[in-house]
């Protein structure tokens, strides 16, 4: 028994400081792991992979100015990252072809789907109304 309590309290310990040490990735690391994750699912050459880069980080540092802006006004915050986001569909409409701009597209929406029953089902039960 205690052979398995020391075994198994390092991972406890270890899993709980990972935990802890998510922190947020500057707006240049952000538009980096996205330009790769496009480039290798859109098959980008290496003009659209600058390019493409270079739209990435400019929405990065913009989300990040919004965030900071915003303080706490949800509605803001919101419609801003909207217009933000499409800004950044119409720059990489340009710079894309047609069929990666489909794929990228399709990966949105997959995302946003993924999002958003997350956050479903992380919503915490409605309490019962008391009559």
């Amino acid at each position: 028994m205690k052979k398995l309590i020391a075994l198994i309290l390092p991972v406890v310990f270890a899993t709980a400081v990972f935990a802890q040490e998510r922190t947020q990735r500057t707006p240049e690391e952000r538009a980096t792991m996205q330009t790769e994750h496009m480039t290798k699912e859109l098959s980008l050459n290496a003009d659209q992979q600058k390019k493409v880069q270079d739209i990435n980080l400019d929405a990065a540092k913009k989300m990040d100015a919004l965030r900071a802006s915003s303080k706490g006004d949800r509605d803001a915050m919101m419609t801003g990252m909207k217009q933000i986001s499409d800004e950044k569909d119409v720059a990489l409409k340009a710079v894309l072809d047609e069929k990666q701009y489909s794929s990228y597209s399709a990966m949105k929406q997959e995302r946003m789907n993924k999002m958003k029953e997350n956050r479903k089902d992380s919503k915490p039960a409605e309490k019962p109304t008391q009559n």
